[in-house]
């Protein structure tokens, strides 16, 4: 073997049947027949733990590049106070949204790790990815091997949003800023007062999405993330204060309208609560005096990074360079969006815990996004008690937010909470991939899945069609996958006519109506899966979803949408009575397996830690 072609297109042409030599499949869409090629994405999950990690030590060695003697991390500090790197999406990490180049760098460095001791003298690349076609190009000549090239032109089509990327990140960073401060005008100071006369030392960070609808029509705040854990503490008579965030207001349309009907229900959740919970939006604090040392933040941000040149002084894997993938993600962070948007939320966490007690315990929903990194700086910056993070949902081996090289964890300059909180043994055995942190980690109850105990006991099927079986559609929070399930679904719809009932179940975060061909027959739902579970019999979900667990624990038949182009970011990931799936016929396939196959009702998987009464919670809490 000497010739070796990437193939990171779609569809098979004619160069690719006349190319004599080993193909490596970048994707998992093409099937080739009579030619020798191998799966870089099989070869990555064979060799999983060498390849993640290897990738996560390469980010360890991004953060202590040092600059005049001075480590990337200690370089951008603002005002003294906080290391703006640790809010960039070089940390953030997350793969399945703001940094989808990352699949490439893992597959990168996979072919690395599969070409040592094979005699290769040509790489070949069929590609539309000019960064990726970059990366071979600088790794063939660095390995002294040929490189040949053809890039096809990725048809576009012209949007609006198109047009807006082709701005400057600093003009589309002030446009951002203003939208923000107009979306939340109507909120400024709302709830102020009722947040600072709570003397509770307990404090909640979460979401402003994924509640409870009916509650929320009746002015009581229940949300799906916390259930049931609220209640319990307003029997113990015990005090909490909330900040929430609110998501995309203004581009996606949540549960609220406007902001308008944010502050209305936060106004209501206050009344409700009798005086134990006090909610407050974190845009609540926005300022004149807070948007002016926002903007100042940033500029001295602008003027550091400047003096960093990140693309002369990137690390190398050995003989690969992934500057070509991340260039655009460091000048969207450093000068872009997310630059000024990671500015803004220090100083309103900053401002909102101002005037808390030292002992405080701040509890927050742990995904390790970037204003997390933010908020528990903001934290560190007002000295007060003891900081957890929740991990509330199902945990992936391949979403790379979760996990760090174990030096991370020894740098006393990462942000990170004092304690880790996990849900259940799943969860705990993923997440202990971390090395080092062992003594951080407790257990607490599965707030959002302690529904599921007494539904798995008490489930009873329920079935108004005894000629059809009822397939519901759990939606995800990326459009693009989401419509890749309709787009499978469409491609089946005559066999669904007639054999199912198809009900579509939208993310909560993403609670915009769903656009599908009437030729596949379907409702819409907006159900909790509590109401739901007694009506369905097969659940269809995307790569990344984590209700998948919950159907899963209900013993439902699961079947996953793999992305054909990614890793496998599902939270049943090895979970050997799951089917996954990469195209219609696959989906049918295993749609028509259905009626032979069956659920094994008598397993036993503690994957969560249930109890109605949260002692674990109420411990920790010491009440």
């Amino acid at each position: 073997m000497k010739k070796i072609l990437i193939y990171d297109l779609d569809e098979i042409n004619k160069d690719l049947t006349n190319f004599n030599g080993l193909i490596i499949q970048w994707n998992r869409n093409i099937f080739l027949s009579n030619k020798k090629s191998i799966s870089i994405l099989d070869y990555i999950e064979e060799n999983s733990d060498k390849i993640k990690n290897l990738y996560l030590n390469w980010i360890e060695e991004i953060s202590n590049i040092k600059i005049k003697n001075i480590p990337i991390y200690k370089k951008l500090y603002i005002r003294g106070i906080y290391s703006y790197w640790w809010q960039t999406y070089f940390i953030e990490k997350s793969n399945s949204e703001h940094s989808p180049h990352i699949v490439d760098a893992i597959k990168l460095i996979a072919l690395q790790e599969w070409l040592k001791g094979r005699e290769v003298n040509q790489i070949s690349i069929f590609s539309s990815n000019k960064n990726l076609i970059d990366c071979l190009k600088d790794f063939s000549r660095r390995k002294e091997l040929n490189f040949k090239f053809k890039k096809y032109k990725k048809l576009t089509e012209i949007t609006l949003k198109r047009l807006v990327k082709l701005l400057p990140n600093q003009i589309k960073a002030i446009i951002w800023l203003l939208r923000k401060i107009y979306y939340s005008l109507p909120l400024i100071k709302i709830g102020i007062e009722d947040y600072l006369n709570n003397e509770s030392n307990l404090l909640f960070v979460d979401y402003l999405i994924n509640l409870n609808l009916t509650k929320l029509e009746n002015g009581e705040f229940y949300s799906n993330y916390w259930c049931e854990l609220n209640q319990a503490l307003r029997k113990k008579k015990v005090k909490s204060k909330w900040i929430h965030l609110s998501i995309d207001l203004g581009r996606n349309k949540t549960i609220f309208k406007n902001s308008n009907a944010i502050a209305k229900k936060l106004k209501k959740f206050n009344i409700s609560s009798k005086g134990y919970e006090s909610h407050i939006s974190l845009d609540s604090f926005l300022s004149i005096q807070l948007i002016k040392k926002t903007i100042l933040d940033w500029i001295e941000l602008i003027f550091k990074a400047k003096n960093i040149n990140l693309n002369s002084n990137i690390k190398l894997i050995d003989n690969l360079n992934l500057w070509y993938l991340f260039k655009e993600e460091w000048n969207e962070s450093i000068y872009g969006v997310t630059s000024i948007y990671n500015c803004l939320i220090f100083n309103l966490f900053d401002k909102a815990f101002k005037n808390h007690k030292e002992n405080t315990k701040l509890i927050y929903l742990l995904e390790n996004q970037t204003w997390e990194f933010a908020m528990i700086q903001a934290w560190r910056n007002n000295p007060k008690g003891c900081l957890i993070g929740y991990l509330h949902a199902s945990i992936s081996y391949w979403d790379l937010r979760k996990f760090f090289d174990h030096k991370t964890f020894k740098n006393s300059n990462f942000p990170i909470p004092d304690k880790f909180a996990l849900n259940g043994n799943l969860s705990k055995s993923i997440f202990e991939y971390n090395i080092g942190i062992s003594n951080r980690i407790i257990k607490l109850e599965a707030t959002r899945y302690n529904y599921l105990k007494n539904l798995k006991q008490n489930k009873k099927r329920i079935n108004n069609n005894i000629y059809k079986k009822n397939l519901l559609i759990v939606c995800d929070y990326s459009n693009v996958d989401t419509e890749k399930q309709l787009k499978l679904l469409l491609e089946i719809s005559e066999y669904l006519n007639s054999n199912f009932d198809v009900k579509i179940k939208p993310h909560p975060g993403r609670y915009k109506s769903i656009s599908i061909d009437k030729k596949l027959r379907h409702t819409v739902t907006y159900k909790s899966i509590a109401e739901l579970i007694n009506e369905v019999d097969v659940v269809f979900t995307s790569n990344t979803t984590s209700a998948a667990l919950e159907f899963y624990y209900l013993d439902k038949n699961i079947i996953s949408m793999i992305n054909e182009k990614s890793l496998n970011l599902s939270p049943l990931r090895g979970m050997d009575d799951v089917e996954f799936i990469k195209n219609s016929k696959e989906l049918l396939v295993s749609l028509k397996k259905y009626n032979v196959r069956k659920v094994n009702n008598s397993k036993d998987i503690d994957l969560f830690y249930l109890n109605n009464e949260f002692p674990k919670w109420l411990d920790l809490l010491e009440i």
